[in-house]
């Protein structure tokens, strides 16, 4: 499963499924919404919510083709039921069982024979999978093991259905355990790991960019952006790019946390990020001119010289890469190309 929410974690995920569709078995969406998008864009493979859906929702997901439904109670799945009969139509169904992210999902406990026997009595509906979800597979190694042997016992339980557990730290780490017949990436699909493994060979699918807007040469005790909390101590050639906190450029990165690229080298935020610009300190660089490119974060033109990974980003502003990818707004235009750094990209 190709986990593309919160549109493909700010990748487009118009794109996206296009370029996975051949290779993946089902895409994994948040809700209602992101399914919709999916057929919008015309794949047929089947799509699968992640979250609880609200029972204002059944009528419009039962409208859906290839669509798999989270359950994690048996209301829930009763609510199912009836808007499938009244609509006449058979949804399929995964039960969340929750063994340790305390999110959403039935409790081991409950997980017996009787609800199951039950659940697959409900009539418009097919149980066809369980799966949990894990919490901690890049911080707490002990209790992971342990949450991956629970899943396994309860889904010996019913051994006939799908099972799955594994993000993408799972499916680094935790490759040797019973995970199930299913696996969930997400991050790792876009060139990020949860989890630092030097062997891991991944390239990072999005690269951030602006444009030099104007450079000017500022004098000694300059202030420079709202609340003047960079002075400038001496005379200093300031860039002002054209990228802020309005297209997802995150405030956390103002001074003295964040530095971009240009030409390859790296050069600091000065003052606070602004909603639609930031400046820059290039005072150590020959003859920058309006236009140039500036690298936020990904891999330039300029090869392992050009390259300021999303995860050192994310740690100077005190977030995650989930944060920065998908906290990049719609103004931001995703441009496509075949992977090839060689040449003019965007």
């Amino acid at each position: 499963m190709a986990v593309v929410k919160a549109d493909a974690y700010g990748h487009g995920v118009t794109s996206v499924i296009h370029s996975l569709v051949d290779q993946v078995d089902l895409f994994g969406v948040s809700g209602l919404k992101e399914a919709q998008e999916i057929r919008e864009a015309g794949i047929q493979t089947p799509v699968f919510l992640l979250s609880v859906s609200l029972s204002t929702e059944l009528s419009e997901i039962c409208d859906l083709e290839n669509i798999i439904v989270t359950i994690s109670s048996l209301e829930e799945a009763k609510a199912l039921s009836s808007t499938a009969a009244r609509k006449d139509r058979c949804i399929k169904i995964h039960c969340v069982i929750d063994t340790g992210m305390g999110r959403i999902g039935f409790l081991p406990s409950q997980w017996e024979k009787a609800l199951v026997t039950e659940l697959r009595s409900l009539p418009n509906i097919k149980l066809t999978g369980i799966m949990s979800h894990l919490p901690s597979a890049d911080e707490d190694e002990a209790f992971t093991r342990q949450q991956i042997k629970k899943f396994h016992q309860l889904a010996e339980k019913t051994a006939d259905l799908d099972a799955h557990i594994v993000n993408s730290a799972g499916l680094i780490g935790y490759r040797e355990e019973a995970i199930g017949n299913m696996v969930r990436p997400g991050l790792l699909l876009y060139g990020t790991a949860p989890i630092a493994v030097p062997s891991l060979d991944l390239k990072p699918v999005m690269s951030l960019k602006s444009r030099v807007m104007i450079v000017r040469d500022l004098p000694k005790g300059s202030g420079i952006s709202y609340g003047r909390r960079f002075i400038t101590e001496k005379s200093t050639k300031v860039a002002t790019v054209g990228i802020g906190y309005g297209d997802g450029y995150r405030r956390e990165l103002s001074w003295p946390n964040g530095v971009v690229l240009i030409r390859g080298v790296r050069c600091h935020v000065l003052g606070r990020v602004t909603m639609d610009q930031i400046m820059v300190d290039v005072t150590d660089l020959n003859g920058v001119s309006p236009g140039e490119e500036v690298l936020l974060f990904g891999q330039s033109c300029l090869g392992s010289h050009g390259m300021l990974s999303v995860e050192e980003v994310a740690k100077r502003a005190g977030l995650i890469p989930w944060e920065i990818f998908t906290g990049i707004t719609p103004r931001v235009d995703r441009i496509y190309t075949s992977g090839n750094l060689s040449g003019e990209t965007s």
